[in-house]
């Protein structure tokens, strides 16, 4: 069951399921959430690096291996991705900030590996994809918002 709460200080969303439940509360700052968005230019990047032959199931792989560094080849064999589009994806995921890359220096030359950054904001992000791609068989619950979200000023906003 899916269920929201909101009102102008912020609100709550979340699950409820035998197998996997999840809840978040996003209190909105007295400047508005935007101030705390990325640029738009930095969510394309973001989404067209998510977008890309072997991105997601790269991403998979790292997700479930969690910890460790892994050259593209590994990666390429573990998800039956073509290198090259393995490694086009592991340098996107990279520039959008969802991996880090080191190089290390082999007998047969230096090779790029690469791990996750941040385990834990992949789950959320993850999630909530699914959330709104599922978008159906919401409960609403409490008073919910009616004024803008993201301009400071807007109805209910005493302090504007």
């Amino acid at each position: 069951m899916r269920t929201m709460t909101g009102s102008a200080a912020g609100y709550m969303l979340g699950v409820g399921a035998e197998d996997y439940s999840y809840f978040g509360v996003f209190p909105e700052p007295e400047e508005g959430y935007e101030k705390y968005f990325l640029t738009d230019e930095e969510y394309r990047e973001l989404f067209a690096a998510l977008a890309l032959p072997g991105a997601m199931e790269a991403l998979r792989y790292l997700c479930r291996s969690r910890e460790g560094l892994y050259a593209p080849a590994v990666v390429s064999q573990h998800t039956g991705v073509s290198l090259s589009e393995t490694e086009r994806a592991l340098d996107a995921l990279t520039k959008a900030h969802l991996l880090a890359k080191e190089e290390i220096t082999m007998p047969e030359g230096t090779v790029s590996v690469y791990a996750l950054r941040d385990f834990s904001g992949i789950v959320p992000l993850l999630t909530f994809a699914r959330w709104a791609w599922q978008g159906h068989g919401m409960n609403l619950v409490g008073n919910l918002m009616r004024e803008k979200c993201f301009e400071k000023g807007a109805a209910g906003d005493e302090t504007a």
